[in-house]
């Protein structure tokens, strides 16, 4: 079973397609190469460090 967790984005890097995500006060680092334009901001739901 896959259990995703919504994270607010709060930092993506200048790659594009990485960042940090925070949720209940726990910031991880995230990968974001199946988000079209991710912003700060925006919810995503993680899964393995990936949104």
């Amino acid at each position: 079973m896959c259990i995703g967790i919504p994270m607010q984005i709060v930092e993506v890097y200048e790659d594009g397609i990485s960042g940090v995500v925070e949720a209940g006060g726990t910031k991880k680092h995230c990968f974001f190469m199946l988000i079209d334009n991710p912003k700060v901001g925006d919810y995503v739901l993680v899964h393995a460090g990936n949104a």
